[in-house]
């Protein structure tokens, strides 16, 4: 059962889900129920989160080909292919104002304390 965004953007609770193998034991379905969800990258191929954030080209561009913008709340840096479509009225939004070059998992975790969130979970970020 999902529950409405608006509804769990009320609550301080976020969850940012990276890529990594250990996100693979969460059923981000039960996840998602429960708070808003930041995504990284090609998660979107998995599960669709309420905002998802690429900061590398090419994913950004994968991202649009395929039309996932559309399904989500798309965050990402200034690139100028995706200027030009965000120009024409597609839903894409910037991570921030400026250039900023940063990772997706460090954009995904600022979005959500932009975006008011108190506690913020994180899953799927297996670095060693």
């Amino acid at each position: 059962m999902q529950v409405d965004i608006q509804k769990r953007n009320h609550s301080n609770y976020a969850t940012v889900i990276g890529n990594g193998k250990s996100r693979l034991q969460f059923d981000l379905h039960q996840i998602h129920a429960v708070t808003v969800t930041y995504g990284c990258n090609a998660l979107y191929r998995d599960f669709i989160p309420d905002y998802l954030i690429s900061m590398d080209v090419a994913m950004v561009h994968e991202i649009l080909n395929n039309n996932v913008h559309h399904q989500t709340k798309f965050y990402t840096q200034y690139d100028q292919k995706a200027q030009h479509r965000k120009n024409i009225g597609e839903p894409i939004y910037w991570a921030v104002q400026d250039k900023w070059i940063g990772d997706s998992g460090t954009g995904a975790l600022r979005l959500a304390c932009m975006n008011g969130h108190t506690k913020i979970f994180m899953i799927g970020f297996d670095y060693t």
